[in-house]
């Protein structure tokens, strides 16, 4: 190793027992390389030390990757607008088959002797917008955790793991409370089921928007590489680059 080899290893802003301690880190490393480099070619049979196809396979994977990653960056419409994700949803129901259960709820964690619990029963159970504010407003004054959109779907597992509620059938239950208070030694959990989702059924728009959104830009990239490389092959076979034997037959 030549001290040129250590340009860069230490930060120009580095106080000497940082530097002292990069450089002795990088010399170890470098050490312990070469030893098990010189082991390898040692014992490995020859076939074995002759990488040469192996590096030229990788550079061209290589120049080929960054290729079609510059092509993908300078000319992949990422735009999806609301009715491309909606007519990919209609046509595309079947494949959105929910695999857990989902709600929409409001929720509310308060400390058990927090007052005024029957007025946000009230204020939960309302869609009045004035109602909407003083729930908002009760729960800033008074609750420890809260969340107040219910236009959002969310696991109701996921729920499960906030709330005390004990369960075996989570569908038997979905379908048979609305408005649920659980208790335990310390707090109080409001909860209004404004609506849910059972698994296995068709999975709502709301729910998979982000989700379509991408697989849409996934396939546009797809289409972007299949046609790059079509047209790249054409183009090669038009400019007598590369040719085609056909091999007779015996």
């Amino acid at each position: 190793m030549y001290s040129e080899d250590l340009q860069g290893v230490v930060p120009s802003r580095a106080n000497p027992s940082d530097s002292l301690t990069a450089v002795n880190n990088y010399i170890q490393n470098w050490i312990k390389q070469q030893a098990v480099l010189q082991k390898a070619e040692a014992n490995l049979p020859p076939h074995q030390l002759d990488v040469s196809q192996k590096l030229e396979n990788y550079r061209r994977s290589l120049i080929v990757h960054q290729y079609k990653t510059a092509l993908i960056r300078q000319n992949l419409d990422t735009i999806v607008s609301d009715a491309q994700i909606q007519e990919y949803y209609e046509e595309h129901k079947d494949n959105f088959k929910l695999r857990d259960n989902i709600i929409r709820i409001l929720y509310v964690k308060l400390p058990r002797n927090a007052p005024n619990q029957r007025q946000l029963r009230g204020y939960m159970q309302s869609d009045d917008p004035d109602d909407r504010r003083k729930l908002k407003e009760f729960c800033e004054r008074y609750a420890v955790n809260h969340y107040l959109d219910d236009n959002s779907w969310l696991f109701f597992n996921d729920l499960l793991k906030e709330i005390p509620i004990e369960t075996y059938h989570q569908e038997n239950y979905l379908r048979n409370h609305r408005y649920v208070v659980e208790e335990d030694s310390l707090f109080s959990y409001h909860i209004m089921i404004k609506g849910f989702r059972i698994k296995e059924s068709i999975s709502p728009l709301s729910f998979e928007r982000d989700r379509i959104h991408d697989m849409i830009v996934n396939q546009r990239k797809m289409d972007l590489i299949r046609d790059m490389e079509k047209a790249v092959v054409t183009e090669a076979y038009e400019k007598n680059l590369v040719k085609r034997f056909d091999r007779s037959s015996d």
